[in-house]
């Protein structure tokens, strides 16, 4: 009788151990996954850079077309120092000045898949020239079916190969003794043929970045995804018919970027950088549109380092929040295992005892 008491108290004490590991165990992941919170929300170690002229860094001082990382003070290089990075190591900046979402599509699958796929942060700066090679088109159209007038008021647009033609149209109405051509610039020809040509270049644009963020959930990126959104600077100077149509088209782009980034088909770790709003009062700061020039200045590459790096640490808080309350959600049911064992041990260790006085008292 007494070697199976202590056979029975054995077994009770080794559950009542297990079940006592189980809590500790569970109870400093937890608070494990707390400590590193702070350690870990802003770790980034790979960031990559798809998009245009904004995010290679044309207008800054150091740009050069053949080389990203000569433009120190770009966004995208900020936030490779920032995250102390090393480009061509860690940090890769695939931008492309006059590229539209189609191209920036194409760069996307020709990269190195590894390289994606390991990524915390993607970063994307597109639909800008979407819109203004339809708006391009327009003008170009317009003049050679009208050049002999265009010529005459003036209006002789070179669109060259390193800026967009609206930086020729910007400086155009910034000039005073330019009034025939402006007004050329303003018929409702031009207006009404971009009107027409800018739906489907958004709709373009909104199928192309389906599929960018498809392609990139594909093959495993499940880094974090920002979209810096096109803006139209030429407003902030010249409200009139022309500019007021181009503002519209670059909003409804936006506001489609924003309604991607909250769908439940494409909204995980999306978020996009509305600078559409953000630079409503700011224009003549973050851009040089006073200079004729719609690109980034130096103070715009900043905000947008600092808003990505703002994001990107609330939304890899939020990740940590999620991973946390999942542990606290699967907890209670390997406790419960746990309990359901040893309470069946002590309720079997009971049934021995009480069987055993019986048994002894009948003897």
């Amino acid at each position: 009788m007494k070697k199976t008491l202590c056979l029975l108290l054995s077994v009770i004490l080794f559950f009542t151990l297990s079940a006592v590991n189980v809590f500790a165990l569970d109870d400093s992941s937890l608070q494990s996954a707390n400590d590193d919170e702070t350690a870990n929300e802003q770790a980034v170690d790979s960031m990559v850079v798809f998009g245009d002229s904004i995010s290679a860094g044309f207008g800054l001082p150091d740009f050069d077309f053949n080389d990203n990382s000569k433009a120190a003070q770009s966004f995208s290089n900020l936030l490779c120092q920032r995250y102390h990075l090393t480009y061509g190591k860690n940090c890769f900046n695939f931008s492309h000045s006059g590229y539209d979402s189609a191209e920036i599509l194409s760069d996307v699958k020709a990269a190195d898949k590894g390289i994606l796929k390991n990524a915390d942060v993607v970063i994307f700066s597109l639909g800008t020239n979407d819109i203004l090679k339809v708006f391009d088109d327009c003008i170009h159209k317009e003049y050679s079916e009208n050049q002999e007038s265009w010529v005459k008021a003036g209006a002789a647009i070179d669109s060259g190969i390193k800026a967009p033609l609206i930086d020729s149209v910007l400086s155009l109405f910034a000039a005073k003794n330019k009034t025939d051509a402006q007004s050329l610039m303003l018929s409702d020809s031009i207006i009404n043929r971009f009107q027409k040509q800018s739906k489907d270049a958004v709709l373009k644009c909104e199928a192309n970045i389906k599929e960018t963020i498809s392609y990139l959930r594909e093959i495993g990126c499940q880094g974090e995804i920002y979209f810096v959104s096109p803006y139209e600077a030429g407003y902030s100077l010249y409200q009139n018919a022309l500019f007021n149509h181009l503002h519209s088209v670059f909003r409804k782009l936006c506001d489609t970027m924003i309604a991607l980034s909250e769908s439940r088909e494409y909204g995980y770790s999306v978020s996009v950088i509305d600078l559409m709003s953000d630079f409503e009062d700011q224009y003549q700061k973050m851009t040089l549109v006073q200079q004729s020039d719609i690109h980034l200045s130096k103070d715009g590459h900043l905000y947008v380092a600092d808003k990505i790096e703002e994001l990107n640490k609330l939304n890899q808080k939020q990740r940590i929040s999620e991973q946390n309350t999942l542990r606290h959600r699967t907890a209670p049911y390997s406790n419960t295992i746990v309990l359901v064992i040893f309470g069946a041990a002590c309720a079997a260790v009971i049934t021995i005892i009480i069987y055993s006085i019986i048994t002894r008292r009948k003897k």
